[in-house]
């Protein structure tokens, strides 16, 4: 072997050497970035809410109901308003939402033993943990009427948590009287109120 064969060998091993090292080095700040705790832009805006920079926004939870056509609504004017707002209808981008149909298409005409068993559904499960997870992140419950049991189920829990709870009844919406409302710290259909009842507690 030749002197300059020799060299060309010894040229070729320090390349191969300095492109290990420089993948190596690559690899590891791409790892300790990845370890780095994520923290939200501060330009971002996921939920399309209006807070001054910095302050820590309230979260409230919204208890309604699926057929509830004002809902989403309530929603909307409170997150305007600038508070962090839980919608259980899309509880994520491009998620809609807990379905007994994904169980069962014939959920409606379940038998009691059969419902009992679908409570614990993996998917059932998934659907409540999420709710509930919100239920106890919230700072504040608005009720929204008219809606069934389970919303009920939610604002009673949330007033025994000690959270604030509002009752918002739409002007027109007919609903029977019912003297547990007393538990609320305000029954409205002015949802102006609504959001200044939470901006004193938010205070």
């Amino acid at each position: 072997m030749t002197p300059s064969d020799c060299l060309a060998i010894v040229g070729v091993s320090i390349l191969f050497v300095a492109v290990i090292v420089a993948v190596c080095v690559t690899v590891v700040a791409v790892v300790n970035e990845c370890r780095k705790p994520y923290r939200e832009p501060i330009s971002g805006n996921p939920a399309g809410r209006n807070n001054p920079k910095g302050k820590k926004q309230m979260k409230i939870y919204v208890a309604s109901s699926w057929r509830n056509e004002h809902q989403q609504q309530v929603v909307a004017e409170l997150r305007n308003a600038g508070f962090e707002v839980y919608d259980f209808k899309h509880p994520a981008e491009g998620n809609i939402g807990f379905h007994w149909s994904e169980i069962d298409k014939n959920w409606q005409n379940w038998t009691t033993d059969q419902y009992r068993a679908a409570l614990g559904h993996d998917y059932a499960q998934f659907g409540f943990n999420r709710d509930f997870d919100a239920m106890k992140d919230a700072d504040a419950c608005v009720l929204v009427l008219p809606c069934g049991k389970s919303a009920h189920l939610e604002a009673g829990w949330m007033k025994g948590a000690g959270r604030k709870v509002v009752a918002f009844i739409p002007p027109g919406c007919k609903i029977e009287p019912e003297l547990m409302y007393n538990l609320l710290d305000g029954v409205t259909s002015d949802l102006a109120e609504v959001i200044s009842m939470l901006k004193e507690a938010e205070s």
